[in-house]
């Protein structure tokens, strides 16, 4: 506050005058710290309060520090980018709507899967499953299974086995000779040119049959 002399005023007058205007005045308000500091360690704090139609209750500009527990609930609005150097730990459903980066390994707690779409990567089911609509690639510790609309190729540390649907099966094993058909028609031998019974016979067409009386 600063003093003005009134020229005449009787020394008297002029201590009354600037009393009143001390008992009078707001000296928060429109008051400003250029040098020093303000420290407020009273049991209640700091309470901001907006008003409607006003400013925010708290403006900062330039570097602002947090030392200890930042608490505090409402939707928490932030322009430009942010850096976390310590453990991030969300509990609610998070969207992100841009491009996502990861420079760094994504680990999938138990239960948890990713969904994109019709593609689902499930690592808790079975040994770990990827699903794409009907497609279905399920990986077990021997091997991997794919299957899609009722078909079944299984890869494992045996061979190959391909069954569809209707129950016809293709199995290559790596054994020597372990080369089986299952589900195979039946054609009576009269009409296989007299072929041995329990051989496979193949049409014209290349179609197997097994060979009956």
């Amino acid at each position: 506050m600063v003093n003005r002399k009134r020229l005449g005023e009787a020394p008297e007058k002029a201590t009354e005058r600037r009393l009143r205007r001390v008992e009078s005045a707001a000296p928060i308000g429109y008051s400003s710290v250029t040098r020093g500091g303000l420290r407020i360690a009273s049991a209640q704090g700091l309470t901001a309060q907006s008003v409607p139609g006003g400013a925010p209750a708290i403006d900062v500009t330039g570097r602002q520090r947090v030392s200890g527990l930042l608490d505090g609930d409402g939707t928490f609005d932030w322009d430009g980018p942010a850096f976390f150097r310590d453990t991030l730990d969300v509990s609610a459903e998070t969207t992100l709507r841009s491009l996502v980066t990861l420079m760094a390994d994504l680990v999938l707690s138990t239960g948890g899967k990713i969904t994109s779409g019709n593609v689902v990567i499930d690592p808790s089911d079975s040994g770990g499953v990827i699903k794409v609509g009907n497609l279905k690639i399920v990986v077990t510790g021997t091997g991997v299974n794919l299957s899609a609309h009722g078909h079944q190729i299984v890869f494992n540390t045996s061979g190959i086995s391909i069954v569809t649907a209707g129950g016809k099966s293709i199995i290559m094993q790596n054994s020597p000779g372990a080369f089986q058909f299952g589900g195979l028609p039946t054609i009576p031998r009269a009409n296989a040119n007299n072929a041995t019974v329990g051989t496979v016979y193949s049409d014209g067409s290349g179609n197997l049959s097994r060979v009956v009386l």
